[in-house]
């Protein structure tokens, strides 16, 4: 008996606990880091290699623009920065030469996936990691209950939570980069019509999935997805009840100050790094799948 009600306790205890901490030390924030001999000698390494990389006729130089800053999270000013500009950027884009510095504006790609967690953690917490995402996203629970009886077609999803979302590469490509990585070519049939070059609203998104095969069992593998953020998006907007596109904008670009990041707006060209070739690409919009 004295077992049994240790052992209800101790369940009690860890049940109540909805988050446990990362593993490893915890270490103050530090403070005063321009001032620190170790940091400015190691900045002064980073200059010296960014200097090399940039005169190195194999990393394209000529092609490549970067710009980059270290913070300290005790500071707003930064503690290293350079810049690099691409010859070939100069006059390229129809808008007179550019200068790469610290307002430039690059196209983002996903480094929105952060921006897709910050929002989440400011909107909802973390307390919702644990759940299924079929009770955010009831779609996923009518493909399941259709697909019950196939066993290659079938996924549980409502046994996948949010912090287990995993999207399918053949969602996301077309057959060619498919056949390239690896996969056999795939009939019409189980070809999804829309993902990136082409964007599909939710209702095709859903139908996508309906005709892919899951690419391995949930859980096993991490895979890098896009639709992953995408459902994850979903879930927040039925767990607030606002647009994704709102909140994103609200937590994330106007909280931080963030007067050179857009979502949804045309950025202007004359502060963008647009190489040759890739104007089309400069305001290309990837629908619903952005996040």
């Amino acid at each position: 008996m004295l077992l049994n009600v240790i052992l209800w306790v101790l369940v009690s205890l860890v049940s109540s606990i909805p988050n446990c901490p990362f593993p490893g030390a915890a270490f103050p924030k530090p403070t005063n880091l321009a001032a620190s001999p170790t940091i400015q000698a190691a900045l002064k390494d980073i200059t010296a290699a960014f200097e090399a990389y940039g005169k190195d006729p194999t990393n394209n130089p000529n092609g490549t623009s970067w710009s980059l800053q270290i913070f300290s999270a005790s500071s707003d000013e930064p503690l290293w920065e350079h810049y690099h500009t691409a010859e070939n950027l100069l006059g390229k884009d129809g808008s007179g030469n550019i200068t790469v510095g610290p307002d430039t504006i690059y196209r983002l790609g996903s480094l929105t996936k952060i921006f897709t967690i910050l929002t989440f953690l400011a909107e909802a917490g973390d307390s919702y990691w644990n759940d299924p995402v079929t009770k955010f996203v009831p779609e996923l629970a009518v493909l399941a209950a259709k697909a019950q009886s196939d066993p290659v077609m079938y996924v549980d999803w409502s046994s996948i939570t949010l912090d287990a979302l995993e999207g399918e590469l053949t969602q996301e490509h077309n057959q060619t980069v498919l056949m390239s990585q690896g996969f056999p070519p795939a009939p019409l049939t189980m070809v999804p019509f829309c993902g990136e070059v082409v964007p599909c609203n939710r209702a095709q998104i859903f139908a996508g999935l309906a005709i892919v095969p899951p690419s391995f069992q949930p859980s096993h593998t991490p895979g890098y997805s896009n639709l992953g953020y995408q459902l994850l998006a979903y879930a927040l907007e039925a767990i607030t009840g606002k647009k994704f596109a709102d909140m994103l904008k609200t937590d994330v670009i106007e909280r931080l100050g963030l007067d050179h990041t857009y979502y949804d707006q045309i950025p202007p060209r004359d502060l963008g790094v647009i190489p040759p070739g890739n104007e089309a690409g400069w305001n290309f919009s990837l629908g619903e799948a952005s996040p």
